[in-house]
This record gives structure tokens, C-alpha cells and sequence, in this order.
């Protein structure tokens, strides 16, 4: 099948990577969100938080997912060969790390692209 050997590079590894990369950006979002919540003494919901987000924000997640696999599908080997030369990752855990740096930037990268447009 020509579509699975489009995507036979990317390992599940790299999947969990990437989806830890976005989670991150999500937390450091609620955390953003509730600490204006704090300031004020007011209180603040995480499940209100999370239905405004997956119902109201929706399109936030498409973007956040499809910016981040989009950059694991070009970039995990480039990212993981520039890392080499950087940083002595131990055997096998450089691709996780690649594609968790690709998550955390990618899912970063859609919110500074959506203000931007």
C-alpha cells in the first residue's frame, strides 16, 4: 500500500513524542488561563476549561496536531541528525526526544501562527 509507505518512517515512539510535545504547550496554556483566574481570587474550572477548549477552540487542536505531525514528517531524522552534533542523547531516545522538541515547537508554532495571520 503506497500510503502506509508514506508513512513507515514515523515510529509510534515518535507519535507519543509529538503528542507529549503538544500536551506540554496545552498545560503552559491552562496554567496561562488560570493564573489570570488566580490574580483576580476567582475561581477556575479545568473542566469548563476543557469544554470551551474542545468545543469552542477546536480549531486551536487541528492546528496544534496538523502543524506538529507536519514537522514529524519532514523533520524528525533532520531534527535528530542536528541534535546529534549538539547534545549525546543515549541509544534509542534521540528520535523520542526529536519528536517531542518537534511537538512542543510545532503545537508552540500554530499559536504564533494563528496571532500572526
Amino acid at each position: 500500500m503506497i500510503l502506509g509507505n508514506v508513512f513507515a518512517h514515523i515510529t509510534s515512539e515518535e507519535i507519543v513524542g509529538v503528542l507529549l510535545g503538544i500536551l506540554l504547550v496545552w498545560v503552559l496554556r491552562y496554567s496561562k488561563d488560570k493564573d489570570k483566574s488566580d490574580d483576580k481570587g476567582e475561581p477556575f474550572s479545568l473542566v469548563a476549561w476543557l469544554k470551551n477548549w474542545f468545543l469552542k477552540k477546536n480549531d486551536n487542536i487541528v492546528a496544534h496536531v496538523l502543524v506538529s505531525f507536519s514537522s514529524l514528517y519532514i523533520g524528525v531524522s533532520n531534527l535528530q541528525a542536528w541534535l546529534g552534533e549538539k547534545v549525546d542523547f543515549p541509544e534509542g531516545v534521540d528520535h523520542i526526544g526529536a519528536a517531542f522538541i518537534i511537538g512542543f515547537i510545532g503545537s508552540y508554532l500554530a499559536e504564533i501562527l494563528k496571532k500572526a495571520l
